[in-house]
C-alpha cells in the first residue's frame, strides 16, 4: 500500500526496517558472514521469525518499486534503547525482549562467561532519529542504524547494577536452573531459552554499518552515544526490578 501510495503521489518512499533482515544463521550451514549495507538475501535464515519474516518481505517489495523507478530509501534500524538525553525509555518496557532479558540476568545475579564479552547494539532512539535525517538525501539506499561502537554485554550488565558477576559458563548454567526453580522462574525463563539457544546455535553472521558510518562522516553528522548505563536508566526509571535501593 505503501509503494502505491507513493508511485501515485510521485514521492520518495523512506522505509524503515530493521537490522534484523540479516539473520543469525546461515542455511548452507556455514560459520560466518558479513553482512553489509549492500546485502540483501545472502542465504539467511529470515523466515522463522515473524516479525523478521514481514520486515524481508517488505524490504523485497521496497526494493522491486526501486527497479521500475520509484526514488526509496532503506534504513535498517537497530536495537532501539533509551534517549540518549536523558535514557526516557519506551512506556510499554515489558514488550521489549532485551529490557526482558536484562532483567532476567538481573534476577539471576550473573552473565557467563561465553556472554559476556559478546558486543551488544545499543542505539539510543534519539541517535536513529537524527541519523536517519542526516542521511535522507545521501547516496546509498540501504543504511545500518546502528551502535558504531556496541559495548559488551558484561559491561552492560554491570552498569545497570553493581554485584551482577561474571562467571564459568557452567556455574551460571547452575544458577539458572537454581533460579527456574525458585519464585523467579517466569523472570528467568527468557533467559533460558536465549542460553539454551546460544549455546546450541550461535549467531554467525556479523552486521557492518561501515558504510553507513562514512555516509555520516561525510554528512557532517556529530552525535556523542553516552554509555551503556545512561541509556538504559529508563528501565530503573519506569520499574523497579533495578531500583539502586535495591
Amino acid at each position: 500500500n505503501f509503494v502505491g501510495f507513493a508511485k501515485s503521489g510521485g514521492a520518495r518512499l523512506d522505509h524503515m526496517s530493521t537490522c534484523s533482515v540479516s539473520g543469525e544463521h546461515l542455511k548452507d550451514g556455514r560459520k560466518s558472514a558479513v553482512f553489509t549495507e549492500d546485502d540483501y538475501n545472502i542465504g539467511q535464515v529470515w523466515e522463522d521469525n515473524i516479525y523478521v519474516k514481514s520486515k524481508f518481505l517488505a524490504e523485497g517489495l521496497v526494493r522491486e518499486a526501486a527497479e521500475t523507478g520509484l526514488e526509496t530509501e532503506i534504513f535498517r534500524l537497530g536495537r532501539l534503547v533509551g534517549r540518549a538525553s536523558d535514557g526516557v525509555f519506551q512506556k510499554n518496557p515489558d514488550s521489549n525482549a532485551f529490557y526482558l532479558l536484562m532483567r532476567a540476568f538481573y534476577r539471576t545475579g550473573a552473565v557467563p562467561r561465553t556472554i559476556a564479552e559478546v558486543p551488544v547494539d545499543l542505539t539510543p532512539v534519539d541517535y536513529a532519529a537524527e541519523a536517519v535525517l542526516a542521511l535522507r538525501d545521501r547516496p546509498g539506499g540501504t543504511f545500518h542504524i546502528i551502535h558504531p561502537d556496541p559495548p559488551a554485554v558484561g559491561d552492560t550488565v554491570r552498569e545497570l547494577q553493581m554485584g551482577i558477576r561474571v562467571v564459568p559458563d557452567q556455574e551460571f548454567t547452575q544458577m539458572l536452573s537454581e533460579a527456574a526453580r525458585g519464585p523467579e522462574r517466569e523472570q528467568v525463563s527468557v533467559l533460558i531459552d536465549y542460553w539454551y539457544q546460544i549455546r546450541l546455535n550461535p549467531p554467525v553472521i556479523q552486521l557492518s554499518c561501515s558504510r553507513t558510518q562514512e555516509s555520516l562522516r561525510l554528512a557532517d553528522f556529530h552525535f556523542e552515544i553516552p554509555a551503556s548505563g545512561v541509556l538504559l536508566d529508563g528501565f530503573t526509571q519506569q520499574d523497579s526490578w533495578l531500583s539502586k535501593e535495591e
